[in-house]
């Protein structure tokens, strides 16, 4: 019978812990791959979920870094020929929507209050003179904002320059 033979109590614990410490590290490594697994699925969803950047947060980087130093360099380059040019993008820059872009040449202006949306910049423009100094406001220009930098910037605002100085002239005459 095998409960008459001897039992050799040591063998019989060798045997059990052989057995059990390579499962014990198999399951481990299992639960160590399961949380790995999980972890990087998670990265991922996370990644996922990330909100993307503000697009007038963005915006308003390329104002700081590229709009307002073009502006500046125009400003300086039409004194000397009589265009009074002043840009206030302070309200946009501190989190707001507007900016101002305001052209004076020979008694003649233009003032341009632009609110700022994701994909454009809406202007309504006030035309004005000396005798009449409230002036006559009406839509303006629309301003597309993808792609928007100091070049474009100059070209849209030279324009404006532009036509304020042919107003002025054709007034002259």
């Amino acid at each position: 019978m095998a409960g008459d033979e001897p039992v050799d109590l040591h063998a019989l614990l060798r045997h059990s812990r052989g057995r059990g410490a390579p499962s014990d590290v198999q399951g481990e490594a299992k639960l160590d791959s399961l949380l790995r697994q999980h972890s990087q699925q998670q990265a991922k969803e996370d990644a996922k979920e990330a909100a993307p950047p503000n697009p007038l947060d963005c915006l308003r980087e390329v104002f700081r870094d590229e709009l307002v130093p073009a502006f500046e360099q125009l400003r300086l380059k039409y004194a000397a020929d009589g265009v009074t040019l002043s840009f206030d993008p302070g309200p946009f820059l501190k989190g707001g929507r507007d900016i101002t872009i305001v052209i004076e040449f020979a008694g003649c202006g233009m003032r341009y209050h632009g609110t700022v949306l994701p994909n454009s910049i809406a202007f309504q423009q006030t035309r004005f003179n000396r005798s009449d100094p409230g002036g006559l406001t009406a839509s303006g220009p629309t301003l597309r904002t993808r792609g928007l930098n100091g070049c474009t910037f100059r070209e849209f605002v030279c324009e404006r320059i532009a036509a304020v100085v042919q107003a002025a002239l054709s007034r002259r005459s």
